[in-house]
């Protein structure tokens, strides 16, 4: 598995490197520069527990040029924008590999159609790595189309560039409701309700999804047992309801228990 994320982060910050020249100097071209120093920091740490052999070997010289790049743009925006902008922009992109990576392990297996996609691009699992590159990246759903758009068949219904945004906006969805499922087992999370989202044209799974009542109240499913996004382009999305306040005190106060106390 390290030796799989390893190719993975690697190919990323390759991709991301030639992104930031393509872009010149942008906000985009600054934001990218930051993750890419996340994508070579942690490569290194992989580097570190011996899975070196896996990618080339200019990384360490590669993670170090990313570092003094981002630290020279880091001392750039305290300059231009001021220390309490620049810093809120730093952290707002630091964390977009951690979190992107987190996104990628609980994201549901990408399945792809042969009516769409280019056989080469299938068997290779071309797409694939390209939405988990995106994804680890913090890339829009716009961003991760342009990227698959020339491995989509031109007689795809719809045209390529509907397919390739249908890719995109549906794996970005489908990562994001995986990770509040899995940020739901808290104590304190009661179950997770089914939020429909209005750019429905008409009722479908969705509406049945959001009237649900297994006695919780109407569309709260209970935890472990909300399903999986069931169409693309679906943009429903959760809200946890919590115990109250009460509760709360008392699960304190019980050391994290649900059991009642005096």
């Amino acid at each position: 598995m390290d030796r799989e994320l390893a190719v993975l982060l690697n190919n990323a910050a390759r991709d991301t490197e030639l992104k930031i020249a393509r872009l010149g100097p942008s906000i985009r071209a600054d934001q990218l520069t930051i993750v890419l120093r996340d994508l070579r920091r942690i490569q290194h740490e992989l580097w570190i527990r011996g899975v070196g052999p896996a990618i080339d070997g200019s990384l360490s010289g590669a993670e170090k040029a990313a570092d003094a790049a981002a630290n020279s743009l880091d001392a750039y925006l305290r300059q231009t924008v001021g220390s309490r902008l620049a810093n809120e922009l730093i952290r707002g992109f630091e964390g977009t590999v951690q979190r992107g990576l987190q996104l990628v392990d609980l994201a549901p297996k990408l399945e792809l159609s042969t009516a769409v996609y280019r056989n080469e691009a299938l068997s290779n699992k071309v797409v694939q790595r390209i939405v988990q590159q995106g994804i680890i990246r913090g890339f829009s759903a716009k961003e991760i189309a342009k990227d698959v758009a020339h491995l989509i068949k031109p007689s795809t219904p719809g045209g390529v560039s509907y397919a390739a945004m249908r890719l995109g906006r549906t794996e970005l969805n489908n990562a994001f409701h995986a990770q509040q499922l899995a940020e739901a087992d808290r104590p304190w999370v009661q179950g997770v309700k089914w939020n429909r989202s209005k750019s429905h044209p008409k009722r479908d799974i969705c509406d049945t999804y959001a009237e649900h009542d297994e006695g919780l109240g109407r569309g709260v499913w209970s935890k472990g047992t909300v399903p999986s996004k069931p169409h693309p382009h679906c943009f429903c999305y959760m809200t946890y309801e919590v115990m109250n306040e009460q509760e709360a005190l008392r699960l304190i106060l019980n050391g994290g228990s649900r059991a009642s106390g005096t």
